[in-house]
């Protein structure tokens, strides 16, 4: 067991050697690999982003496009909805309009929940209101202009793409 121990001493000085060497080294280390920059994410983050959205996000963001990584990431999730709801009602509906009509609380064409509870009718359309406020706030704004996030910015954009689909995927 004992082998097995990086340090060796005491708890006293096992302690001064954390204090005066490893806590040090620590913070150099953290101060000089920026890993909260948000420019470089690690693979880590792209792993636990959806698939779809990786795929387009990914390398836009990687070249520096970051609202052409954004708008790709929210035209996905209007185009997976919309194949959805074609596919059920033979309907063809875009945007904020699209997302209200499928996932509407009283008549959904795409179900997250089984709309048996409060809650499950709090969810549904917790959830309508995002997929249609990302579609009106996110999408088209970065479609009809020339908008540029930041790469943070950019990055928390890409997640809430990807929690979309992932929500997507998951429903009844």
């Amino acid at each position: 067991m004992q082998s097995m121990t990086p340090l060796r001493g005491n708890a006293v000085e096992c302690l001064e050697i954390v204090q005066t060497f490893v806590i040090p080294e620590a913070r150099r280390l953290l101060a000089t690999t920026d890993i909260e920059s948000p420019a470089s994410p690690t693979q880590w983050f792209w792993e636990f982003v959806h698939p779809r959205i990786r795929t387009l996000a990914r390398p836009r963001f990687e070249g520096g496009f970051f609202g052409d990584a954004v708008e790709a990431s929210f035209k996905e999730v209007n185009d997976a909805v919309k194949r959805l709801v074609r596919e059920s009602t033979g309907r063809e509906i875009d945007g904020a309009g699209l997302m209200t009509t499928a996932f509407s609380v009283q008549n959904p064409i795409l179900r997250l929940t089984p709309l048996a509870t409060e809650t499950d009718h709090n969810v549904q359309k917790g959830y309508m209101q995002i997929f249609a406020g990302a579609m009106t706030g996110v999408r088209n704004p970065q479609a009809h202009g020339n908008l540029d996030p930041d790469s943070s910015s950019a990055l928390h954009l890409i997640c809430l793409a990807s929690l979309l689909l992932r929500k997507l995927d998951e429903r009844l």
